[in-house]
């Protein structure tokens, strides 16, 4: 058993699957605002000048060219999700709950 922790530990240190990586990752999902994904005028970045977080909130992005130009259509990550993990690492959900801990 003690051998099977031990290789899991080692596993998880070298694709840096660490608990504060995974809150960082979490937290950038939860926080996400989508407009910094496009220019002032309206259009999509390349991936390349998008800032990370923004990069990392972005589960698809689906760029055709339609009749009246390039549509494109841009999803991101579920922040209810993230933000439902984040309450409950928190502590702010009683298990069971579905009001705030007031």
């Amino acid at each position: 058993m003690a051998a099977l922790a031990a290789q899991e530990d080692r596993r998880l240190s070298q694709c840096e699957a660490t608990a504060d990586r995974v809150l960082r990752e979490a937290l950038r999902i939860a926080f996400a605002d989508l407009r910094r994904a496009f220019t002032d005028k309206g259009g999509l970045r390349e991936l390349g000048e998008m800032d990370g977080d923004t990069a990392a909130a972005l589960a698809s992005i689906t760029v055709r060219q339609g009749r009246s130009g390039r549509v494109n259509k841009v999803r991101l990550n579920s922040k209810v999700a993230a933000l439902a993990m984040l309450c409950g690492h928190l502590g702010l959900v009683r298990a069971g709950s579905t009001r705030s801990g007031r």
